[in-house]
Order: C-alpha cells, then sequence, then structure tokens
C-alpha cells in the first residue's frame, strides 16, 4: 500500500497536479514588500550598509537612493524614479534627516507606497522647508559647523563632523563618515514641500534619536507626534546617524513597519 501511494504521489506530481495541501500545512507566504532607503545629507545610500544588511538577511528586497544633493527637486526626482522602477510592488519608504523632506514630496501620490519611516528625520507640511523647522528652535552648535566649499555648496566640518553627526558611532566609523561624505547644495534646506506631504496619506513611523546634535529633540518629536502618532513613535537614546551607531534597532522598526505594526 505504502508503495502505490508513493507512486501516486509521483505520477500527480509528473503530470502538475499535485496533492491538496495537508491541514496545518505552511501556506506561501506574501511577498515582503521593498525597502527604499533614502539617506539625508552629508552622506550617501552606503550609511544604511548595516542596516541593509539586517533587512537582507531576514528577506527584504531592499534598494538604496543615492541623492545627488544638488537641489530638493533634483533629489525628489531620483527618489521618483527609483519608486518607479520597482514595478509597481508595495514599497516601504524610508528616510534619514534631510532625506525625511525629500521622501515628504516624492512619495506623494504614489500608487506603491505602502508606508513611511522617518529616522531622526525631517517631515515637513506643506509650505515647510527643513531650514523653516530648524528655525522655528534655539541654533544647535553644529549649524556653525557647516562649512561652504563652493558659491553654493556645504560640506560639515570633518573635524567636528563626528561629534556632531554620529558621537556614538565608534571612533574609525566617524573618520569614514567625515571622509566620504557628500556635499550638499545650501539651497536644499529652503525647498518647501508643496501638495500633499506623503505623511498625511500613508501610514508613518517615526524614530526620534534623543540626543541628536543635528536636529533639536523637540522637532524631532513634533514632528513625529503630527506625522506618526504615539503608537508608531519610538525614542532612542543616540545620535543623528541613529542606522549607523544603532542599526539593529533602525532595522527592527523598519521591518514592523513592513508588516504594519
Amino acid at each position: 500500500m505504502k508503495r502505490l501511494l508513493v507512486a501516486a504521489t509521483t505520477a500527480l506530481a509528473v503530470l502538475g497536479l499535485g496533492l491538496v495541501t495537508p491541514a496545518g500545512a505552511h501556506a506561501p507566504q506574501p511577498a515582503k514588500p521593498t525597502i527604499l532607503l533614502v539617506h539625508g545629507g552629508f552622506a550617501d545610500g552606503s550609511s544604511w550598509r548595516e542596516v541593509t544588511r539586517r533587512l537582507q538577511r531576514d528577506g527584504y528586497p531592499v534598494v538604496a537612493s543615492q541623492l545627488p544633493l544638488t537641489s530638493f527637486d533634483a533629489d525628489v526626482a531620483v527618489v521618483k524614479r527609483d519608486l518607479a522602477s520597482l514595478g509597481g510592488g508595495p514599497t516601504l519608504v524610508v528616510g534619514h534627516s534631510y532625506g525625511g523632506a525629500v521622501i515628504t514630496q516624492a512619495a506623494s501620490g504614489a500608487t506603491n507606497v505602502v508606508g513611511l519611516v522617518y529616522i531622526a528625520a525631517f517631515a515637513p507640511d506643506t509650505g515647510e522647508s527643513a531650514g523653516s523647522i530648524l528655525g522655528g528652535y534655539p541654533a544647535l552648535p553644529s549649524l556653525s559647523h557647516f562649512v561652504p566649499i563652493s558659491a553654493t555648496d556645504l560640506i560639515l566640518d570633518r573635524t567636528h563632523f563626528g561629534e556632531d553627526f554620529a558621537q556614538d558611532a565608534p571612533r574609525a566609523e566617524q573618520q569614514v563618515l567625515a571622509a566620504t561624505q557628500k556635499p550638499v547644495a545650501a539651497a536644499t534646506l529652503g525647498a518647501t514641500v508643496t501638495g500633499t506631504p506623503a505623511w498625511k496619506q500613508f501610514p508613518t513611523w517615526y524614530q526620534i534619536a534623543t540626543a541628536d546634535r543635528m536636529i533639536p529633540v523637540a522637532a524631532e518629536r513634533a514632528m513625529a507626534a503630527r506625522a506618526a502618532g504615539r503608537a508608531r513613535t519610538v525614542e532612542l537614546g543616540t545620535g543623528h546617524a541613529a542606522m549607523v551607531s544603532r542599526p539593529v534597532h533602525t532595522a527592527q522598526l523598519i521591518e514592523r513597519a513592513a508588516t504594519g505594526r
């Protein structure tokens, strides 16, 4: 009898018919959304490398945008291009720092976005910019470390980069980040969001960095309250570059958002 059952099963498989899945067997799991990671000023897509490794290990497709940082419109266009390139599949969009302002504009009206995650990021409302948000709070010391390297572009003083951008990252990592930082056009800070911000259209999560030295913590809390609400906001005792210094916690929040929790 056992031999007959094996033979019958094999025959059905050859014919492409298969057998009914027994009760309690694992059903196919739905595809996980793609994670689109968007860096901020003075950085590039490699700043997400540890988060990317963890997300990929857990089965998530990941794409990291590479912003030119030459203008707000150019940066928005890159993220729109990357969203379109994903073929319409469900996508969770994550922004760090100035990248939050970019995704706020770029994801607006997108048909394949399932949610947004802001990591110590700007989440402007209509008519607001990163600069106008910063202007509503006492200036942080890091602002005096913005150094013009041309008539249009800024860098963060390399001798202060570690203490301002990622003070709780290993010293060697701070030095690499400072050396590889990407200049940002000063005009991006004044560019305003137009139309309906994406965080009013999609479920949103926000990670506040309570030791941030680039964006006032009070500003992050205010943006998180209106964009994400208490249930979808977490606070970490870390500096501005949470994806570098706390990649495990950052990836955990992204995965939580990817599952809608």
